[in-house]
């Protein structure tokens, strides 16, 4: 899969000194190198940019075809005390899926039942802000 110059993606990247998944968008390639420059999405304050390989990116959103009950997956944290969603994917659980199409595929309005690893709780996210890094698409 290749991905185009101001494209969304979802990228591996080190973040604070730690590998996390981020929302992104792509600023240029590199043919040489055959690495992607890409940038923060929604910077804190300053914009990070970093160079990663194609194995790095995944699309974004992804539009997964199915998710089961039990499937690993990462999401995008609500962080109420700030009263918005982070650019930084977080680990969960699906719990319950809702509203998927009469054919048993996720639509865009797909809502997730989700349990965040280390959070007590239950949270609700939309499908569109998930990704399944294993399900990329070629």
């Amino acid at each position: 899969m290749t991905f185009a110059k101001g494209q969304s993606v979802a990228a591996k990247v080190d973040y604070n000194n730690q590998a996390c998944w981020v929302i992104a968008k792509v600023l240029d390639y590199n043919k040489q190198n055959k690495t992607y420059l890409i940038e923060d999405l929604i910077p804190e304050d300053k914009a990070k940019q970093w160079t990663v390989s194609r194995y790095q990116l995944v699309q974004f959103p992804q539009n997964l075809k199915k998710i089961q009950k039990g499937q690993r997956l990462l999401a995008l944290w609500y962080e109420e005390e700030i009263n918005h969603w982070t650019t930084i994917f977080y680990p969960c659980q699906a719990i319950e899926v809702y509203q998927e199409n009469k054919h048993g595929k996720l639509s865009q309005n797909t809502v997730l039942k989700v349990k965040f690893d280390g959070d007590p709780k239950y949270t609700f996210v939309n499908s569109q802000w998930t990704i399944c890094p294993e399900q990329q698409q070629e």
